[in-house]
């Protein structure tokens, strides 16, 4: 039967050393931060705004409170913290190696912990924040109470985003003889539209002669939809 009260860590299959660490979960509460997503308002020109996703822009990190407890049969803990201080790649107190992946188990109790995502895996992103401890007569650390910090690994070095679709902006050449009426008449399909392209490429005039060679910005469909469905607009 699994025991809720504890949690594990160990280094993922990737790792030459295999480490592993049981803990209890101690008090207080497991402090998570990141790994939530936002809306984000984008303004276009001549057109409503676009609400867009983006996604997370922080990683998911967890604190966990935790007790590595050998008091009652007087174990010795001292093994437990080398190996958690393996697995933070800490070697006489710096960070000196880069951490391994771990897996992070907390039997469904820990968001996205193996559990729940088993494809995911975590490093330890901080050094252990050691609280109180218990040495027993005999010298053996029988109880050591700490917190860790869990950062959930991206295998890219930037957060993925969605981006907002690009707009497709189509540039017409002008031939001898066109105007922006006639422009709007053949791209646009209604000559009627010859004002507003003008004035869309800071120009007044729909029966203004364009020079042979000149560019004329044409928007694209989604903006041409919202010229024909809003008559009185001006770009």
């Amino acid at each position: 039967m699994t025991d809720f009260a504890f949690f594990e860590f160990r280094s993922s299959s990737a790792h030459s050393e295999q480490l592993k660490v049981r803990c209890r979960y101690g008090g207080g509460t497991i402090e998570t931060k990141g790994g939530t997503g936002v809306y984000k308002v984008v303004a276009r020109p001549y057109l409503p705004a676009l609400t867009v996703w983006e996604g997370p822009k922080e990683p998911l990190t967890h604190t966990i409170p935790f007790v590595l407890d050998g008091y009652e049969h007087d174990v010795d803990q001292h093994p437990a913290v080398q190996q958690i201080m393996k697995m933070g790649g800490w070697v006489n107190g710096a960070q000196t190696e880069e951490p391994p992946q771990l897996i992070l188990d907390g039997y469904g109790t820990i968001l996205a912990d193996f559990t729940q995502e088993p494809s995911n895996t975590w490093v330890l992103s901080a050094p252990p924040m050691w609280g109180a401890r218990i040495v027993n007569e005999e010298g053996t650390l029988v109880r050591q109470e700490g917190k860790l910090t869990f950062l959930l690994f991206n295998t890219d070095a930037t957060i993925l985003r969605v981006a907002p679709p690009a707009a497709h902006k189509i540039v017409h050449i002008a031939k001898s003889g066109e105007t922006f009426e006639t422009v709007a008449y053949h791209l646009l399909g209604d000559a009627g539209l010859g004002t507003k392209l003008a004035q869309f490429n800071d120009r007044y005039h729909a029966h203004e002669k364009l020079e042979p060679g000149q560019s004329v910005e044409v928007p694209d469909k989604t903006e041409q939809q919202y010229w024909k469905s809003h008559p009185h607009f001006r770009p």
